[in-house]
């Protein structure tokens, strides 16, 4: 029997320790890590980085002995000496990761959730959105015609579903998980990007790694926007929502408070 971890790796779905790999310049075979947290841009943030296609296990790198370089296949390779004509030092195998604002993350989590794509693993999160789950069949009202309230509603029902910490679903992960399932923690990341600055802050990994190519950032935003629009109007008028929110995902509020340095508005 396969393992959930085999399942996933098939289907090119990265579980929550999975990682991504790309190159840099300081050496032609040289590469870091990039940690995807979903709804954080990360699609847009691997194509900007020309990341593997492929995801690999954190498990299978995190235990390599740098120097560690990616060959010409795409294949991590390890070395007990630096190979002939290579001068990259251990220090340059980096860490990133992308952080959002969870008030708006979870404005796009719902919105994904709402394709009912089962991306959760059954044995982690055994409760999964069906077309009768009060949330879905509530946004399915205005499927035809569009109406504020009843998609402010159905957000709401939402956020009521998720708020025993029961995050069925592998999206709706709070994001510090995303790293805690691969043994890592704030200190262990070499630079955070942030959703809200993700054009800076690409520019500053650039020259900081002195990419070799150009960057080219493309926003991927399938979402309905009638239901973004809305939503993003409702968090920023109501506070009683972005306190909920930042209940359901205190952690995630201070981890991007403290790399910010930036309070969130309540």
């Amino acid at each position: 029997m396969r393992t959930i971890l085999e399942k996933n790796r098939k289907t090119n779905l990265e579980p929550l320790t999975g990682c991504f790999l790309f190159r840099h310049a300081h050496g032609p075979h040289v590469g870091s890590f990039y940690i995807n947290i979903p709804k954080n841009a990360s699609q847009a943030i691997r194509d900007a980085l020309h990341c593997q296609l492929n995801w690999r296990d954190y498990s299978e790198v995190e235990s390599y002995s740098p120097p560690v370089f990616i060959n010409g296949a795409g294949v991590l390779e390890t070395f007990d000496k630096e190979p002939e004509g290579i001068e990259t030092k251990s220090q340059d195998i980096k860490k990133i990761c992308a952080l959002r604002n969870p008030i708006y993350r979870t404005i796009s989590v719902y919105q994904h959730i709402l394709k009912l794509t089962d991306e959760g693993a059954k044995d982690i999160y055994p409760t999964h959105i069906t077309e009768n789950t009060a949330f879905y069949k509530k946004r399915q009202e205005i499927k035809e015609e569009y109406n504020d309230e009843v998609c402010i509603e159905a957000f709401n029902l939402f956020l009521e579903f998720i708020s025993n910490g029961n995050f069925y679903h592998r999206v709706a992960s709070p994001q510090i998980k995303f790293l805690k399932d691969k043994n890592l923690s704030q200190k262990d990341i070499d630079l955070f990007l942030i959703v809200e600055n993700l054009q800076a802050d690409l520019e500053k990994l650039w020259e900081l790694m002195r990419m070799p190519f150009p960057l080219t950032l493309k926003h991927r935003n399938a979402t309905h926007s009638e239901d973004m629009e809305t939503l993003t109007k409702y968090v920023e008028t109501n506070s009683e929502v972005r306190k909920k929110i930042l209940g359901i995902y205190s952690e995630d509020a201070d981890l991007y408070e403290q790399i910010t340095k930036t309070k969130i508005k309540i």
